[in-house]
């Protein structure tokens, strides 16, 4: 039979695994990790880079720091005991570019000549014979997850500072973090008490405060006013009953609202938290709280036109809130209300319901849009207009089962709209390669305006916006994880950038790394830069073995050394892509030979991927049974930059390139991926990739059952 042409294109619809392979549409994959739907193109995920308003390119910048005092002004010496409560291996420290990485109690790595000691126990850092750096600031990284990225907004408008907290400090970015020092300035949290942030007014009207929330009894509630830190405990009642805390603080209506409170009582005393409960305050100033007053306290309840509350007719959960235009959305484990402003300052508000089947699971998982939100539940991704509430993953149907719910991974998952890319994020932990899962690995990608999606290997800890002022502003996604880094999302970047510290190399066969709570698994690929004291692992990508929680091992023959610390990797993620099971003859009944497809993909320098392809819906490589037999013609391998052979390429935006497949069945797949080869070679691995179509050469073959 004649050769026929197919092309599809543009490959737009994503991933689609509600139906089997062969029904899903033409332009759709069965599994697409780390590429993404852009625009009629299938694109590799978007890459990292530092946050580094200076452009000097250092992940020291990046990550969340403290500012512990200067050198001594002759000898360069320093000692003092570091802030908070918290000392541990993992932890480091700098002084210009020399590097001190703690890795027991005692003796730290150190990059440079100077030498230190850290007593793990007491906080107690001391560094010697650092003559060459006199009256320089030496920074203390905690390297704690990082539980918030927001911004507050005070007067003028346009000055929005970004703000970062781990589990014990405020940080803020100024051409690099720092600590935010003043009043209540240190939280206890556990590493899975987020903070939930909202900017609202103070005493004046023209007061900007920062409200801050990790819905923890000791922490409470507290606020920010440019300058210090202040932890608040309203007067409720004339009997002097307190609000403790809450879970969200919301500015609605003129008034700061607290919703899923603990609250505690003088008679009987007690504390006791009500999780289906909405507390507001008086209109105007919220911290009016006089304990010599308490009748014009601006929560007060048994004032008239003060403070009230309300609780809703469910006996579940407030699980998160957001704003559609002027209406505020409230979530419960399985249902969502809207709270309806009444304009009686009595009782201001009511409780109405908009659906009883569909709730949130996840406190942070709200993607904010003009005329609707999304957010993770328990029964799926759902999105709610402010009158409909309904499920919007009708194409992935099982992926909300796939995220693990068991421990603390549901309430870390954290979503963030990407305005540059036209994508939602979230942050989630899959059951797929997570036996033990701690912190997220995956993200989950939904293109809204094409409805598609998509899944990155990643882990990120929280999510939010940075205004780059060297970049007329633009409100980049910047995320960060579990040491402590940050980073911005670059659609222009093709790698992700240096954000993992190395704690300690033990070189042997195989050479054992210490990263403190790296959420690598087997298979993985890091690429590793900046280590001192051994040779050969500079420059390279090595493929993951995972120890434990903290260690990992790489196959590196060839290195040798002592380390003396300074060391960082990114991890690599890996393209893997399953096309639809074709068939182009399906509606005559007869099988398909298909012996040619020509790939439309945009050039790149040095790039290349693998294609694979399966018949007949078996999961045998016909790639490897070809590369067996002698049978095969090619090699499988797609080169995306451009041919020695064929000059003129060099100068093409975008190129075909063909592979030759020699397969006959029911249906053919192909795996469009990167081989363990390529992940390794970074001349190939960190190259970009973008797919415009492709171009099936088939025929006809026998009828079924022929």
């Amino acid at each position: 039979m004649p050769t026929q042409r197919f092309l599809i294109a543009p490959p737009d619809a994503g991933l689609v695994n509600n139906v089997k392979p062969w029904l899903i549409p033409d332009s759709a994959f069965t599994q697409l990790n780390n590429a993404y739907v852009f625009r009629g193109r299938v694109k590799k995920r978007p890459g990292t880079r530092v946050i580094d308003s200076a452009g000097t390119g250092t992940t020291l910048k990046s990550r969340l720091r403290v500012n512990i005092g200067t050198t001594d002004a002759v000898t360069g010496n320093f000692s003092v005991t570091v802030p908070g409560s918290d000392f541990g291996i993992g932890q480091s420290f700098s002084i210009g570019s020399t590097i001190f990485n703690v890795y027991q109690n005692g003796p730290m790595r150190s990059t440079g000549s100077a030498t230190g000691t850290y007593n793990t126990a007491t906080g107690a850092v001391a560094i010697t014979g650092n003559n060459t750096n006199p009256l320089t600031d030496v920074f203390f990284y905690p390297g704690q997850p990082v539980l918030s990225l927001s911004q507050y907004e005070p007067i003028p408008v346009g000055t929005e500072k970004t703000m970062a907290f781990d589990q014990q400090f405020a940080y803020f970015y100024s051409n690099g973090w720092g600590r935010i020092t003043g009043g209540d300035d240190t939280w206890t949290g556990s590493f899975i008490d987020y903070y939930w942030t909202t900017n609202y007014r103070g005493p004046d009207a023209a007061d900007r405060f920062y409200f801050i929330t990790n819905n923890t009894q000791t922490d409470g509630i507290r606020y920010y006013d440019g300058a210090t830190f202040t932890k608040i405990a309203p007067f409720i009642r004339d009997s002097g009953d307190t609000l403790v805390t809450a879970k969200l603080l919301v500015s609605f209506k003129n008034r700061l609202l607290a919703l899923n409170t603990v609250e505690t009582t003088v008679m009987p005393a007690a504390t006791e938290r009500f999780p289906n409960r909405l507390r507001f305050s008086q209109i105007g100033n919220p911290v009016e709280n006089s304990a010599l007053d308490i009748p014009n306290a601006a929560w007060n309840e048994n004032s008239p036109g003060k403070g009230g509350s309300i609780d809703a007719p469910t006996t579940e959960e407030i699980i998160t809130a957001s704003l559609i235009k002027d209406r505020l959305i409230v979530y419960f484990e399985e249902s969502v209300y809207e709270v309806v402003f009444t304009g009686n300052e009595v009782q201001p508000f009511l409780w109405q319901q908009l659906n009883s089947e569909l709730g949130a699971g996840a406190t942070f998982s709200i993607v904010s849009f003009d005329k609707q939100d999304l957010s993770i539940g328990n029964a799926g991704i759902i999105g709610c207009n402010g009158v409909v509430v309904e499920r919007i993953d009708a194409n992935i149907p099982d992926e909300i089962f796939n995220i693990i719910a068991q421990g603390n991974i549901l309430s870390q998952i954290y979503g963030v709209r990407d305005y540059i890319i036209e994508q939602a994020y979230w942050a989630l932990a899959t059951i797929e390669n997570n036996p033990f899962p701690i912190y997220p690995n995956r993200i989950l990608c939904y293109n809204y305006i094409t409805g598609t999606w998509a899944l990155f290997n990643d882990t990120v800890t929280s999510f939010g916006y940075f205004q780059e002022s060297t970049n007329n502003f633009k409100r980049q996604v910047i995320g960060g994880n579990q040491q402590g880094y940050t980073f911005m999302i670059d659609r222009d970047v093709s790698f992700l950038t240096q954000s993992f510290t190395i704690t300690n190399i033990v070189v042997g066969s195989p050479v054992t790394i210490t990263s403190i709570s790296h959420n690598l698994f087997d298979g993985d690929f890091v690429y590793i830069q900046n280590v001192t004291g051994i040779s050969n692992l500079n420059g390279n990508i090595f493929k993951v073995t995972r120890v434990d929680f903290d260690n990992f091992t790489i196959s590196a023959p060839t290195a040798a050394g002592t380390y003396t610390g300074g060391g960082t990797y990114a991890q690599v993620p890996k393209i893997d892509i399953f096309t639809k099971q074709y068939n182009f003859f399906t509606d005559i009944g007869q099988n398909m030979a298909n012996d040619k497809v020509d790939f439309f993909i945009e050039r790149t320098d040095s790039g290349a991927l693998t294609i694979d392809y399966f018949a007949s819906s078996s999961t045998t490589s016909l790639l490897t049974a070809g590369t067996i037999t002698g049978s095969l013609i090619g090699t499988g391998v797609l080169e995306t930059s451009a041919y020695a052979t064929v000059p003129f390429e060099a100068t093409q935006d975008r190129l075909w390139h063909s592979i030759y497949p020699q397969v006959n069945g029911e249906s053919i797949q192909l795996r469009i991926y990167s081989s363990d080869t390529q992940m390794t070679n970074p001349i190939i691995s960190l190259q970009p990739f973008e797919l415009h179509g492709m171009l099936f050469y088939v025929s006809t073959t026998s009828f079924r059952f022929e």
